[in-house]
């Protein structure tokens, strides 16, 4: 099976392996090594690897170091349900989108039934050969990151209607107030400006703690408002690039503080909108 995607090494996601096994295989050295290790060293063409686990336990050490993009996770882990796990991992906004690939000794019906009902992407064998488990695993990474943009809308939809994010909307509304009266105001955006609600949107969903990359957010917010993410992007660049030309650099460094090099010019979207979340949860905390 030949894989034709890779990845540059500064673009490789994170992943990690979490099996309990310890068995060995022949290696291309004609020596016996550890079927993990083998795995582990084959995916490095691909992806940033870490250091396998092997218990429950670890991955949370593992998760303190950084958060992985792929998880691939044995199904019979002496500590904890891997399926369980996955599920609540992605209860967490900081989590939700994490790849899971189940790693098992044979892909049963029961195997299968179980990945679907837990949203795991796929499943891998320990009896498969080393690369075949490897290409498999980019594989299907390789259509989950294929199908991201199409789940953020879905992603954003979900987390308006949970009680957790909105349990009260007079919370929301003093949250949109407060982004209005602390940033976007003063600063001179303008609401006849389809960009400064697109915007006002994206940094409400930021300070709620939802964790989606800007591409991401541009798809949800289209879904949102019945636009398409090109436009939302155009719209938001172009309600930055206004508002800077109006609003008085003295303003713009009361507000922002050095986090903006006024020699510069304007701060891009990702720019903008990560200082004004900061801003936003500077004031909550108080």
């Amino acid at each position: 099976m030949t894989v034709k995607r890779s990845y540059a090494k500064t673009d490789k996601p994170a992943l990690l392996v979490v099996s309990e096994r310890k068995f060995s295989v022949p290696g291309k050295d004609g020596k016996e090594h550890d079927y993990v290790e083998l795995l582990s060293e084959a995916l490095k063409e691909h992806f940033s690897v870490s250091e396998p686990a092997s218990c429950g336990s670890d991955i949370w050490t593992s998760l303190f170091s950084g958060i992985p993009s792929v998880i691939v996770i044995s199904r019979t882990l002496p500590d904890i349900d891997a399926a369980n796990f996955a599920r609540m991992l992605r209860q967490s906004s900081y989590l939700y989108d994490i790849c899971f690939i189940m790693l098992c000794d044979e892909l049963t019906p029961s195997v299968r039934s179980i990945c679907s009902e837990n949203r795991f992407s796929g499943a891998v064998c320990y009896s498969d050969p080393v690369g075949d488990a490897a290409d498999e695993i980019v594989r299907i990474f390789g259509e989950y990151s294929c199908g991201r943009k199409q789940r953020a809308a879905a992603t954003i939809a979900e987390l308006l209607n949970d009680e957790l994010y909105f349990s009260d909307t007079a919370v929301e509304t003093r949250l949109i107030e407060s982004i209005r009266e602390r940033i976007l105001t003063p600063l001179g955006f303008s609401y006849s400006q389809k960009g400064t609600r697109y915007l006002e949107f994206i940094i409400l969903m930021s300070v709620l703690g939802v964790r989606l990359d800007l591409t991401s957010f541009y798809a949800g917010t289209a879904d949102v408002f019945r636009s398409t993410p090109a436009a939302v992007e155009k719209a938001v660049r172009y309600s930055i690039e206004k508002a800077w030309e109006r609003s008085n650099p003295r303003i713009q460094y009361m507000l922002l503080g050095n986090t903006v090099d006024a020699s510069k010019g304007k701060p891009t979207n990702a720019e903008f909108i990560a200082i004004c979340a900061r801003h936003m949860n500077d004031y909550i905390k108080g």
